[in-house]
């Protein structure tokens, strides 16, 4: 199963999916139909049966420029995850990747700029999420590669304000599931995975 985000709702590409509220789509939909789609309010994403969710799906990004970036999904020795608010909803330190540069290097990177904890460890690689966005009128499609770190809690976190970050916190179990009702569809279905109760 592979999910692409259009702001909160995902278009499914998977073998069988059952959700009445969903569009289902017969033919690959084009990205302003989509977009036209997404907008109405009494839906909660798109269906794609398929097969073969790989091969469709690359039929589908083709349709679009695509960007690629990774970012972390950090936890201290507390077992608290690290949080940013940028423009006012709550994320996950993320960003693009250089040219040469290696997801991994790009998430650690991005994590230390982001929030000043620089000496973040990869554990893991998680599920990559996908969102799709309008930029100068170009349809983008982005794809982010996820990382589980661990971080020492003596670390001093600090936002970076230039680039519209306003805070960066530490946050429990309760505190994260708070903060994700204001928050991105993606981050919500990444983080519903590694969040449990």
């Amino acid at each position: 199963m592979i999910k692409v985000f259009v702001d909160d709702k995902p278009l499914v590409f998977a073998e069988n999916f059952s959700d009445g509220k969903f569009i289902h789509y017969t033919k690959l939909p084009s990205p302003q139909q989509l977009t036209d789609d997404f907008k109405k309010s009494d839906i909660n994403g798109g269906f794609f049966m398929t097969h073969q969710v790989e091969h469709d799906f690359n039929q589908f990004s083709s349709q679009f420029k695509v960007i690629f970036a990774a970012g972390g999904v950090i936890f201290n020795a507390d077992d608290k995850l690290l949080m940013i608010k940028r423009l006012g909803k709550w994320d996950l330190p993320k960003g693009k990747m250089d040219e040469g540069e290696s997801a991994e290097e790009t998430a650690l990177r991005e994590v230390c700029e982001e929030t000043g904890v620089c000496h973040a460890k990869i554990i893991s690689q998680l599920d990559d999420t996908y969102h799709i966005y309008q930029l100068r009128g170009q349809y983008i499609l982005k794809r982010t590669y996820w990382f589980r770190m661990l971080s020492d809690t003596s670390e001093k976190i600090k936002p970076q304000t230039e680039e519209d970050i306003l805070e960066v916190k530490w946050k429990n179990k309760d505190e994260v599931k708070t903060a994700l009702k204001n928050s991105y569809g993606s981050v919500r279905d990444l983080l519903s995975k590694y969040i449990t109760d």
